[in-house]
């Protein structure tokens, strides 16, 4: 699992001065979609659509919207001569801004290292839209609205994989270790079982004995040769 270093929402800055590249890059973005040109966009929804969205619930309906982005591109522009952290933003190879100046500080020594990774999510903000117009009870289609791209950056740090594999390596080395401490004390603990009942098989033995002497109606002189007879067994065996 990687870790996340940095999430981070932005603005695109500078688009009003790529308007070209940035209209470019949308009808790049509306094809991946697979949303033909002549449809004009406006979530390819028909004209009785459109009207029903716009009239019934004051909706606006933007002509970039719902469209999924994922050529993406943040590449440090080294050559700057007015921000050494500039960050320039490409989307299918279409220059359309930058990371603003105080994001670009901040993330510029990500790139220099590679053990991080971006996931970079955007989405197409403002643009040309069409809403109701109570005055002439229409649908109309306002155009002043400039075209923008918000982004959400996720840095993550790759190399904390290797950390916990490293980390599971230790821990499969501790349950080997465990393991075999376990399967010690078992082997101790039958030793010690097994001790334990040849100790008991010998007091019953002797008790045994004792029993018979008590029992027996033979003389006491064939008794003791019996007692001495088993202790010197338990001595020499």
């Amino acid at each position: 699992m990687q870790k996340t270093v940095e999430k981070i929402l932005f603005r695109v800055a500078g688009v009003t001065k790529y308007k070209k590249a940035v209209k470019e890059a949308c009808n790049m973005i509306a094809e991946d979609n697979g949303i033909p040109e002549y449809s004009k966009y406006y979530g390819d929804l028909s004209a009785k659509e459109i009207r029903e969205e716009v009239e019934e619930y004051g909706l606006k309906v933007f002509k970039y919207r719902d469209l999924d982005i994922f050529n993406i591109e943040l590449i440090p522009e080294t050559d700057n001569k007015y921000d050494p952290n500039a960050i320039k933003v490409l989307i299918f190879d279409n220059h359309v801004g930058y990371v603003p100046a105080t994001v670009a500080k901040s993330i510029r020594k990500y790139f220099d290292d590679e053990r991080y990774h971006f996931l970079i999510e955007c989405e197409i903000k403002g643009g040309p839209y069409k809403e109701w117009d109570e005055y002439e009870e229409k649908v109309v289609t306002n155009n002043d609205l400039d075209v923008g791209f918000e982004i959400y950056l996720t840095i993550v740090d790759s190399s904390q994989k290797e950390v916990i594999q490293s980390e599971s390596s230790e821990m499969i080395d501790d349950n080997i270790s465990n393991k075999e401490v376990t399967e010690t004390e078992a082997i101790e603990t039958k030793t010690t079982e097994a001790e334990h009942i040849e100790q008991n098989i010998v007091s019953d033995s002797f008790a045994d004995i004792v029993n018979d002497i008590n029992l027996s109606e033979t003389s006491p002189k064939k008794n003791f040769m019996q007692i001495k007879s088993y202790f010197q067994h338990c001595i020499f065996s």
